[in-house]
């Protein structure tokens, strides 16, 4: 919120926050005072995991590990702390204030699962930062590409399951 209050008091026609929102902590406080900087009939562009997925069901549960261990959100930034489903993403939304014009899931199940799958027992064991091309083994390009070549079809059985949510708000 720091950053955020040191803003000036300017609206905006847009506002991006990809990738963002998931780390907050503070998000109930946050996102009202970012619905007041944008204009209205102004857009903001959120994309948001999907708590339903395999990384980040695992998530919730390591977050809650570190809370018991007394480490709970100390670290931000760092780890995940904001676990909704696609339909708790909008309703969240939409109880601050903003109408959701557009909601989209992408990166599919294979892409996203199986790339946290093999890389997140590099990246807790440490082994990812000694060793950063390990995980283009263990997910090489190719894979991926072919992968993600996968998914559309998928898409029909996993949507809604699996993904990650893209959403088009406005300030109406």
């Amino acid at each position: 919120t720091k950053g955020l209050a040191s803003v000036a008091k300017d609206h905006f026609d847009l506002i991006v926050a990809f990738d963002v929102l998931e780390h907050v902590i503070e998000l109930p406080q946050v996102l009202p005072q970012i619905f007041d900087r944008l204009k209205p009939g102004g857009y903001m562009l959120v994309s948001v995991p999907n708590g339903r997925t395999l990384r980040e069901r695992t998530g919730k549960v390591m977050q809650g590990l570190r809370r018991l261990a007394g480490r709970g959100d100390s670290r931000p930034g760092l780890h995940h702390v904001n676990f909704k489903t696609p339909a708790g993403w909008t309703r969240y939304f939409e109880d601050h204030g903003f109408t959701v014009m557009r909601h989209e899931m992408a990166i599919g199940h294979l892409v996203n699962d199986w790339h946290w799958i093999h890389a997140f027992p590099l990246g807790v064991s440490g082994v990812a930062r000694r060793h950063p091309n390990l995980e283009r083994s263990f997910c090489p390009p190719a894979l991926m590409k072919r992968l993600d070549l996968v998914d559309p079809f998928l898409r029909p059985v996993t949507q809604g399951l699996w993904g990650w949510n893209l959403f088009v708000l406005t300030r109406s």
